[in-house]
């Protein structure tokens, strides 16, 4: 069995070959982080969702409307990237 495979089972040491790997994060971190970056998607995805309909009613211009979905974009990304990262 491998070092990696071993950490995965067990979660804080490889029990394979005895070297002792700290892992700074349990699983049960990674789950709370994993459904608080959820949450913050859905936020985000509302906002998104409140902009757009903001824009095609004609509430904001288009310079408004790119002015204050930019940002939003970017910190969607960067969730996504985290979760990706968390669930491997």
């Amino acid at each position: 069995m491998r070092c990696a495979q071993a950490l995965k089972e067990k979660g804080d040491a490889c029990w394979a070959c005895g070297l002792e790997i700290k892992v700074l994060e349990k699983k049960k971190d990674v789950v709370e982080k994993i459904k608080q970056l959820e949450k913050r998607l859905e936020s985000l995805k509302g906002t998104i969702k409140n902009l757009d309909e903001s824009f095609f009613s004609g509430a904001i211009n288009q310079k408004e409307y790119a002015t204050m979905k930019d940002p939003i974009a970017h910190k969607i990304t960067k969730i996504l990237s985290e979760l990706e990262k968390l669930r491997e």
